[in-house]
This record gives C-alpha cells, sequence and structure tokens, in this order.
C-alpha cells in the first residue's frame, strides 16, 4: 500500500511579519495622523527587541565593562513610541519623527560600534562611539521625559 505524501510546512518568519507590519501601522500612522496604544506599544517592543538583538550578538567580542554599559541603555528604550499620541489617538508627528531618528541613529551607531569590536580597532575609537551612544540615550530620556509631562 502506498504512503500518503505528507505536505511539508511553510517556513514562517513571525518576528520579520510583526516588524513588517509595525513599520507599516507607523507610516500609516505618520501619515493619516491616526494611530492605537497597541499599535505603538508592539513598535516599542519590536525595537527594544532589535537593539536586545544587536548588543546580545556583540557579546563574545567585548569585555564584561562594556556589554554592562550596553545593557544599561535597554531600560531607555523600554516605552517611547506610546507617548508619541495624544489621548484620542492622534499622533503628535513632530515627536515620533524625534523618536524615529534618535532610534535609527541609536540603531547604526550600535551597528558601526560592532563593527569596530569585531576589526579589533583601537581602544579611543571605541570609547568616542560608546560616548557618543550615551549622548543619544541621554537625548531619548530628555525626549521621553519631555513627552511625558
Amino acid at each position: 500500500m502506498h504512503k500518503p505524501v505528507r505536505r511539508q510546512k511553510r517556513k514562517h518568519f513571525p518576528k520579520l511579519n510583526t516588524m513588517v507590519r509595525a513599520a507599516s501601522t507607523i507610516q500609516r500612522g505618520i501619515r493619516t495622523g491616526h494611530s492605537s496604544y497597541v499599535e505603538m506599544h508592539t513598535a516599542n517592543s519590536l525595537v527594544v527587541h532589535n537593539i536586545k538583538l544587536r548588543i546580545n550578538s556583540m557579546k563574545p567580542s567585548i569585555d564584561k565593562e562594556t556589554y554592562d554599559e550596553l545593557i544599561s541603555i535597554l531600560p531607555a528604550m523600554l516605552s517611547g513610541y506610546e507617548l508619541t499620541l495624544n489621548p484620542n489617538g492622534t499622533v503628535k508627528n513632530l515627536d515620533i519623527d524625534h523618536l524615529l531618528s534618535l532610534d535609527s541613529d541609536i540603531t547604526l551607531l550600535l551597528v558601526s560600534l560592532e563593527f569596530a569590536l569585531k576589526h579589533h580597532m583601537n581602544r579611543t575609537t571605541i570609547d568616542e562611539k560608546m560616548s557618543f551612544l550615551k549622548e543619544l540615550v541621554d537625548e531619548r530620556r530628555r525626549l521621553l521625559s519631555d513627552l511625558r509631562v
């Protein structure tokens, strides 16, 4: 008797699908001027997840002190996008643009830092990148404190 052919499962990329959806939601929110707390919270959790992945990918090539400094930026990233909404659901476009700009700068700096660490660049370059990263995170904290008021 012949065996039935089993169908292969399609590969799913849930995080990728979620990222595409969140980016689309933010774009729609900026374009239309309306969004929801849940959508912005999802976008924020993806930003935190991606930054955490980027930091953990550097862990083998850095010392414990630098890793602890990098992990210390995560609490500043835990909220933000949901604060760019007014109570009636309208998006504060200037604030979300500034927040998106800061987060992209932080991510690009982490990529640059990872490259510098993996290619064993001199310590002064790495220290400059770390200090610039701290400045960006402090600017993000100031923006969020202004949004909370």
